[in-house]
């Protein structure tokens, strides 16, 4: 175990030895292998299990001195490395050096990811002293990393099965102890802060592996995956880490936005201190636009329908169509030509880049389009009819042409009024952002970036390629942190830009500059921070895609599971966007849109959600009407109280569960099921307080005047068990949640909601597979 700075000759010499045990250990290429030892294996060691409660002695008023409290985590560390077997294959000799200075790269990463816990995040009073250590553990996973110089899916799955028996040993309660203090020498609080620190180290190293892996070989789901870890506790790794966030976030920044973020599964194990940090270097003193006229207090963060920059018609700039800073605003309006438009038939319409024209012209959309991706409310919003500002339109040309193209397309003036045009305009859009040459972000936010080097005053030529080498790093990571929050990378549409023109984003800066994203995230990569760079795995829109192919495909319920905290503010382009995110037909209403997929099927644990139901359409009361979770809380009155039963469900993919078929006849599937007889009354199980069991009580009150209903929950597809959704939720303390049918003849089940379960003394009644018709 090392203390020294990271860059030290110590580490160096650690990291040697390390690696010329590691290379005895197997013959095998590319392997790295992590195992639990078994009760009694090694003589040194009673049970392992529960070392945490197991050492969990008071310490007192007495406390070790810095160099007492090193000598014991050492044998401790000797110790906890035996624990796992880590066996791991080498290159020659010769590689040494090249593979120990990767690893010791890695390793200054894994310290700066740690550094930014604060003092009180392990609650440990000497952490101090603690987490600057750097266990045999986590130097082995970093040469494993270092050694395996192409992404290894092998090893990234050893490094998160280490992570989860790590995990299992910190959190197992028994009353049997271990060794890995001397039997007189009893520090929990150090040991658990070193053993959190270790995990976390490893954490680091896990995400910046799949990050580079996601950054150069394209998104694939299979290492996104890597992400869930198993354990389901494993939510107060992240309560214990990310607690103080919420209390220190900036006011400029949208809590909203941020909640996404920090309820994703790369947020796992994330401090989020220095995003924060690097987010205040550029925005510190602004103040809060999320509340309309207060200044001091941005939204709450539980809903867009919440905060003010997705439903304040004070904060959408009045003027539609804003000027460029360099114009006189004096400049006239550039509307479309109508005729030019239409006289492209059946194929996505792009602006021509020709300057002098009264009137918009139009071309076919190709590979040499910038696709400009915008937030209507930053001021370049409008429909062809009423145009924008003839600046803006030399600047999309000017910018057009610097990239060798020789049209652009924006909404503004490629999305006409006339409902017939709109429909066939909004079916091109993947095809259009796909095929561009690039797709330029443009958001208040980031525009107001100067990432310029010192200048003459008044020159503003555009620096198209602008590099993100030339941008000193802490810099780059203010901007990022900015890019992840900005009003552009919450919206739904913008969202499906970025997700169909993945291959080549570019971003507006102060002065026009662009900057590619792509490049920005290289540079991270290698030079930056991992917190800041692992957050952008649970964006995996922003993410490029596999090399040959053009654009990422979404299945219905990962699409519904990311749109439901996406806001869209025209009625049905909700479901206009699921359609093309899905490459389905778009269609005109969400009945449509379901009866498009008879004959395939959806995993029954996507379908547990609080998501608008299609109404009054004949075997689909279960089909949501909707992807996207509209805030609307709901009072159910019962016996003079007030019952709340608005919770929220939010859709998850629902990986690992049973699939349900949907038929002409409605949807066909296998639930843990439970009808609801004579003998039950609501009473049965009660509730504590105020919004509790409300799965029951909802249940019962119906059954009041409903022969038939019932209890459903989602199976696993493994077993006959009850499906556990592995995924992060965004409210940490939700409990189960239950889908609540109703019946007039026991066979043909009509959805009723999905209502929560406790927190109550009593689980839900015994529930058993059963095959189930709903229409």
């Amino acid at each position: 175990m090392e203390t020294q700075d990271p860059g030290d000759a110590n580490l160096r010499r650690a990291l040697k030895a390390e690696f010329v045990e590691a290379s005895k250990q197997t013959s095998q290429n590319d392997t790295i292998v992590c195992r639990c030892l078994a009760f009694g294996e090694s003589g040194q060691h009673r049970v392992f299990e529960a070392f945490y409660n197991g050492l969990n002695h008071k310490v007192g008023d007495e406390h070790p001195d810095a160099e007492r409290l090193l000598q014991e985590l050492s044998k401790s560390d000797q110790k906890l490395v035996k624990l796992f077997t880590l066996q791991i294959s080498v290159p020659s000799a010769a590689h040494q050096e090249a593979v120990v200075t990767r690893a010791m790269k890695l390793i200054r990463k894994t310290l700066g990811f740690t550094n930014h816990l604060g003092k009180s995040s392990w609650r440990n009073p000497r952490v101090g002293i603690v987490y600057p250590l750097i266990s045999r553990l986590s130097i082995r996973v970093a040469l494993a990393i270092a050694i395996a110089e192409e992404e290894s899916l092998h090893v990234a799955s050893s490094v998160r099965d280490l992570l989860n028996l790590l995990f299992k040993v910190m959190s197992m309660e028994s009353d049997e102890t271990i060794d890995l203090f001397d039997d007189s020498y009893h520090y929990s609080d150090d040991l658990n802060g070193f053993l959190r620190v270790t995990w976390q180290q490893i954490f680091g190293l896990l995400l910046w592996y799949i990050f580079r892996h996601q950054l150069t070989k394209g998104y694939q789901h299979i290492w996104h995956q890597l992400l869930i870890l198993e354990d389901k506790n494993i939510t107060f790794v992240k309560r214990s880490l990310s607690s103080r966030s919420m209390n220190v976030i900036p006011r400029y920044m949208c809590h909203w936005a941020f909640k996404l973020l920090f309820n994703s599964r790369a947020a796992i194990g994330l401090s989020f201190n220095h995003f924060l940090q690097r987010f205040s270097d550029l925005h510190e003193g602004k103040s809060a636009r999320c509340m309309g006229n207060d200044p001091w207090n941005p939204c709450n963060g539980t809903h867009p329908s919440n905060c003010g920059r997705f439903t304040d018609i004070d904060l959408v700039i009045p003027e539609q169509s804003v000027h460029t800073d360099t114009c006189d605003s004096k400049c006239p309006r550039l509307v479309w030509n109508e005729v030019s438009y239409d006289s492209l038939i059946d194929c996505p319409r792009a602006v021509c880049v020709s300057r002098g024209t009264e009137t918009c012209l139009y071309t076919k959309a190709s590979g040499r389009t910038v696709a400009i991706s915008h937030v209507w409310s930053h001021g370049h919003g409008g429909r062809p009819s009423t145009g924008m500002n003839r600046c803006l339109h030399d600047r999309f040309s000017r910018l057009a042409v610097s990239f060798g193209c020789d049209s652009y397309w924006i909404d503004t003036l490629c999305i006409p009024e006339d409902h017939t045009k709109r429909i066939e305009a909004i079916r091109h859009i993947n095809k259009t952002f796909a095929n561009a040459k690039l797709v330029l972000v443009i958001d208040r936010d980031l525009m107001d970036l100067d990432i310029s080097e010192p200048r003459e005053a008044n020159s503003h030529q555009p620096l198209t390629h602008y590099t993100s080498s030339t941008i000193p790093i802490e810099l780059l990571e203010s901007v990022l942190a900015t890019f992840l929050v900005c009003d552009w990378n919450v919206r739904a549409w913008t969202m499906l830009e970025a997700m169909r023109g993945g291959r080549n984003l570019h971003f507006l800066c102060k002065y026009d500059q662009c900057l590619s994203l792509n490049e920005c995230l290289s540079r991270m990569c290698d030079d930056g921070s991992i917190e800041i760079a692992s957050i952008f795995l649970s964006s995996r829109h922003l993410l490029p895609v596999p090399k040959g192919v053009k654009e990422n495909s979404y299945s219905l319920e990962s699409a519904g599971a990311i749109l439901a905290y996406r806001h869209a503010t025209r009625p049905g382009d909700d479901v206009a966007i699921w359609a093309l995110m899905t490459g389905t037909e778009v269609w005109g209403n969400a009945a449509d849109f379901w009866r498009s997929q008879v004959g395939k099927e959806v995993p029954t644990g996507f379908l547990k959600s609080s998501v608008e139901r299609a109404k009054n359409v004949r075997c689909f009361s279960w089909a949501p009407q909707t992807p996207y979770v509209r805030w609307e809380p709901g009072w159910l009155r019962r016996r003079g109280d007030f019952l709340e039963w608005g919770r929220k469900h939010y859709p998850y993919d629902g990986l690992g569960s049973r699939m349900a078929e949907i038929t002409n006849d409605g949807l066909k599937a296998s639930w843990l099921f439970y009808s609801l007889g004579p003998e039950d009354w609501s009473d049965m199980y009660p509730r504590l307080g105020s919004g509790k069991n409300a799965a029951w009580v909802v249940a019962t009150s119906l059954h009041t005047f409903i022969p038939h209903v019932a209890l459903l929950d989602a199976l696993s597809e493994q077993d006959d068990s009850r499906y556990e959704d592995t995924t992060v939720k965004l409210d940490d303390n939700a409990k189960q949640s239950l889908v609540v049918i109703w019946s007039y003849n026991g066979l043909w089940w009509h959805w009723y909601g999905v209502y929560e379960w406790g927190p109550c003394r009593y689980g839900p009644p015994r529930m058993v597979p059963a095959e189930i018709l709903m229409v």
